[in-house]
């Protein structure tokens, strides 16, 4: 700590004090100099309240919109919602199962589903046909018609002109116990096609959507 004089007793004192400790003489500079000091700090403070203030404001809006993106980017890419949606996608994960190359799925138009509601009780329910693409045995891609009835698989409609394609004497049981569950399968989606009123509704589930869904 320096020492100065006190201009009124000339005795010695701080150079930081506000007034003579020896004659009470006030030390102005000091005072503006304490008083100068004691506003920069206010100010300071201020301006870092209105720093931490701002950057909250902007903080809470910037996270709101990062939510409704990721949101808005998971609803856009990657769900499928209602009954029919979780029809379609639990039955194209059971195609892509079933092949010997899964990772050779290929999905060539959305996935459809019926509802067919008819007199008979047997034949009324949700169907599902499959238009995919998959590697045979020799690498090459052939496309399909896979027809579901609920979550049963019934087969392709490949499968069933081949069936058709035999005379009924050249069949055994099992075969047209197939043929006839194929044909079956396959009405309702005939039905969709003429507009009939046995097809009481129908929905188109994206594709890539259930592309991206499936494991």
């Amino acid at each position: 700590m320096a020492l100065t004089i006190c201009p009124e007793c000339e005795k010695q004192i701080s150079d930081k004090s506000d007034k003579c400790i020896h004659c009470g003489f006030p030390l102005i500079e000091n005072i503006s100099i304490s008083s100068s000091e004691d506003q920069t700090a206010q100010t300071e403070s201020a301006q870092k309240k209105r720093v931490n203030f701002s950057f909250k404001t902007l903080l809470i809006p910037i996270i709101a919109l990062i939510v409704i993106g990721a949101v808005s980017v998971y609803f856009a890419l990657f769900y499928i919602g209602g009954d029919n949606g979780k029809l379609a996608l639990s039955n194209t994960q059971k195609i892509k199962d079933m092949l010997k190359d899964p990772n050779s799925l290929i999905l060539y138009e959305d996935v459809l589903t019926i509802f067919y509601l008819t007199d008979d009780v047997d034949e009324t329910g949700f169907y599902t046909y499959i238009d995919y693409g998959a590697a045979n045995s020799y690498g090459g891609i052939v496309r399909e018609t896979a027809m579901f009835k609920d979550y049963t698989y019934v087969g392709t409609i490949s499968d069933e002109e081949d069936l058709k394609s035999k005379a009924i004497s050249d069949l055994t049981k099992e075969e047209i116990e197939t043929r006839l569950s194929l044909m079956k399968t396959h009405l309702p989606l005939l039905a969709w096609q003429i507009g009939s009123e046995d097809v009481s509704s129908y929905d188109w589930i994206d594709k890539n959507k259930i592309i991206r869904n499936l494991k």
